[in-house]
């Protein structure tokens, strides 16, 4: 393993495997910043991509609202949404395949409250990201 410590892959995966979701948690919390960093980076991050447009919604909407101007989101998220359906047409992995119906599902959900803006804002799902950890409020 990088810095010379030894271990065997193997019985760190069957005692992990093992762990309750509170030990995971205890487990977790010992390690420094730097290790969970690395240990996120190697997860596979199957919806980050459902994350950073919830992210982008969220801040997009936000702008909008304040410019007084919901309109051209609703076309933003309309043309986001045409691309992607066109690109699902293609030849992809399964698991891009998955991702990309995702966020698709999550544009049209977006196309819909985008389009109730600014009057159902109060209540719809927000979400942030806060450095990598992201943060959803909703109500």
């Amino acid at each position: 393993m990088g810095t010379g410590a030894s271990a065997n892959p193997s019985a760190i995966k069957d005692a992990i495997s093992k762990a309750s979701a509170e030990e995971l948690k205890e487990i977790w919390k010992g390690f420094d910043e730097e290790t969970r960093q690395k240990l996120t980076a190697a997860m596979p991050q199957r919806f980050d991509d459902v994350l950073k447009a919830r992210v982008w919604f969220t801040e997009q909407a936000e702008n909008a609202i304040k410019a007084g101007n919901t309109h051209t989101l609703v076309e933003q998220v309309l043309e986001k949404r045409k691309q992607l359906a066109l690109e699902l047409r293609g030849e992809m992995s399964p698991e891009e395949r998955v991702k990309k119906n995702s966020v698709l599902t999550v544009l049209h959900e977006q196309a819909i409250t985008a389009k109730g803006l600014p009057d159902n804002w109060t209540n719809e799902l927000k979400v942030f990201d806060n450095g990598g950890a992201f943060a959803a409020s909703c109500g």
